[in-house]
């Protein structure tokens, strides 16, 4: 939602995708978010660029020799997706940028298999919650998009846009809170 309201031309094309796909004016379904492409990109973008877990654990079952490195069996190696999500030699230069179209006709998925992407880790270790979490996330950022006008009072420097500020620890959150006002919007 932070990034949505630094980037109003994001919200707005949103906007439009939902209000195409779910023409009623009752809440947004399960089936009709499927049919939504850029709430798929946007809610990508998001975990691509702030992910919950910035840092992944994992244990070495084998000797491994990696770029000249020699790691022994049970060494433990600390990966760190926060970085790999923003790598501009994986992402492109504009790595460090909030774009969520960069997702369209990409084949990346949340289940691990692509190292570049592994917002919910990969492998054994990956998150059990991901069904959960993506449905409940598309569709309540869907509603929330399709039924209010989001206002921010004004960001920490004076201007139009929130703080990005994380606060540190093994997940990552919002170091303030997200204060923002909604305004209905009339059909």
């Amino acid at each position: 939602m932070t990034e949505l309201l630094r980037h109003p031309e994001c919200m707005k094309k949103l906007q439009d995708e939902i209000n195409s796909v779910s023409t009623h004016n009752s809440n947004v379904t399960e089936k009709e978010v499927e049919k939504m492409d850029y709430l798929h990109c946007v809610i990508k973008e998001g975990l691509r660029f702030h992910p919950s877990g910035p840092l992944l654990s994992r244990l070495s079952s084998e000797d491994v020799q990696f770029k000249g490195y020699d790691i022994a069996a049970g060494t433990q190696v600390i990966i760190n997706a926060w970085a790999l999500q923003r790598n501009t030699a994986i992402w492109g230069l504009d790595a460090e940028e909030y774009r969520p179209e960069r997702h369209f006709g990409s084949n990346l998925d949340f289940n691990g298999t692509d190292s570049k992407f592994v917002p919910f880790g990969a492998g054994r270790r990956l998150c059990p919650g991901i069904g959960f979490s993506l449905a409940l996330s598309k569709l309540t950022l869907a509603n929330l998009v399709k039924r209010f006008n989001w206002r921010l009072e004004a960001g920490p420097a004076g201007d139009d846009k929130p703080d990005l500020a994380e606060a540190s620890g093994i997940d990552v959150c919002r170091k303030f809170p997200l204060i923002v006002y909604p305004s209905i919007i009339h059909a």
